[in-house]
Formats: C-alpha cells, structure tokens, sequence
C-alpha cells in the first residue's frame, strides 16, 4: 500500500470519528437545554410561605397541667407531608379516646386585662369534636377537629379576661364526626385532640372604644 492510499485511509477514519462526534453532540444540546430548563425551574419555584399568626405561642411552649386520664402530648411532624401549613410544620395531639377527656394548659404570664384570643387547632381523621374554656368561662361551643386529611382549623375568640397569673385553658372531647368511624382503614369514631398553638394579643384602647361605639 502506497503512502498516499495510507493517508487517504485515515482520513477517512478521521472523517468518519468526527461524523460521529459531531451527531453526539447534536443529541447531546436538546438534553442539555432541557436540564438547564428543569433546573433553572426547581431553582425559580415559589418557596412555601411560612405560617405567621400574630401573637402565636406554640402549644410546645405552653405549660401542660394534666388531662382526664394518663396521656402523653405528642408531635406531629408534618413537613413532608403537609408542609407550611402548620407554625414550624408540626402540633401536638392527644390519644384521647372518648366524650369527656379533655386536656389542661397553662397559659404564660400576661398583664391581667381584654386580650384576644385564636386557638389554632388540628384536624385530621383521628380527631373529634371538642369546646374549650379559659378559667372555667367557655370560648369555644365546638369546634370539629374531623377532617380528612390534616388541616389547620382557627377558632377566634374577642375579648377573654386574663387574671395575669395561673390562666387554664382546658379544651374537652364532646363527640366524634360520624364520618370517622366509615373513613379509611377506621373502625371506632375517633376523639383525639390537635392543637398547634394559642394567639393572644392584648385588646388597645382603641379597640376598646369602637366596641363600646358598636355597642
């Protein structure tokens, strides 16, 4: 074989590699654009906004004092699978188990006067229906915990007198959603008790006075 049939032969070969080299890369822009796309989109998606309430205290926070029989508070988790719903993507439940059990917090130490309050309560398919009180004066007639899926639920009070010291709130089981003994993998109704938190927020002068003008 000559030298000039030699060279011509790897031309060839040269040739054809960069044909091939050139078809890859080819292939290979679409994939690349695409993946940029996708990851300038992860990147650019809206953060979930973070639950703020003013006045909140969670229910981590407050000062458990007893139940009706003896039960623990338990967290819930719920950043994975219900994120930014709930402050700091968790609450406490109760295994309360029937009408009449019932929980006792104490509230942190205010000044004694008109303060509102919101009780952020959770919900799930476990949970029942409960009313709740502050030194024995009822807030709350009922309230249904009972959902199928978890949920927050805002229950807002006007104007509860604190004496400043030794604040109760006592929240009690009063019956079960009927549709918690049929829903998935129930037998039993349910009572348990969710709660993520408190919100109190001190009554102004000024509001004070536009209730007295509504009045």
């Amino acid at each position: 074989m000559t030298l000039v049939v030699r060279l011509l032969v790897v031309v060839n070969l040269l040739k054809t590699q960069f044909l091939n080299i050139k078809q890859e890369i080819l292939f290979l822009i679409p994939a690349l654009i695409i993946g940029s796309l996708t990851l300038r989109a992860v990147f650019l998606a809206e953060i979930p906004t973070p639950v703020v309430i003013e006045g909140f205290i969670d229910a981590k926070e407050l000062i458990f004092v007893s139940t009706s029989k003896k039960i623990k508070p338990n967290i819930q988790n719920t950043e994975t699978i219900a994120p930014s719903i709930f402050v700091e993507d968790d609450f406490v439940y109760f295994m309360t188990s029937k009408i009449g059990d019932y929980i006792e917090y104490k509230i942190p130490s205010f000044p004694s006067g008109d303060y509102n309050i919101s009780l952020i309560m959770a919900s799930n398919k476990d949970f029942g229906a409960v009313k709740a009180s502050i030194n024995g004066i009822q807030i709350a007639d009922q309230v249904n915990l009972f959902q199928t899926h978890y949920k927050p639920i805002i229950h807002n009070t006007t104007k509860v007198k604190l004496n400043g010291e030794n604040d109760i709130l006592r929240i009690e089981v009063i019956g079960s959603e009927p549709n918690s003994s049929i829903a998935e993998y129930q037998i039993d109704p349910k009572y348990q008790i969710g709660i993520d938190g408190i919100a109190i927020t001190k009554i102004t002068s000024h509001e004070a006075n536009d209730e007295k003008v509504a009045q």
